[in-house]
């Protein structure tokens, strides 16, 4: 899926386009535990973003394409 795509699909599932996404959204979309997903966001450093520690994991809705094939 491309990136127009997958904000579409964000949209439609969340009710807001976004590029960025909070763990439960993410784990929404992709209907995984919200507990697993947080455990791979601080795994890997590159999977999300973290404006400073234990603040909110933002991961890049391009993140999604790897759930969805």
């Amino acid at each position: 899926m491309n990136r127009k795509q997958l904000i579409d699909l964000t949209e439609a599932v969340i009710g807001r386009r976004t590029a960025l996404l909070t763990v439960d959204e993410f784990a929404q979309i992709v209907n995984i535990s919200p507990n697993r997903l947080r455990q791979r966001c601080a795994r890997e450093e590159s999977f999300a973003t973290q404006r400073c520690k234990h603040s909110t994991y933002k991961i890049p809705v391009d993140r999604l394409s790897e759930y969805l094939t």
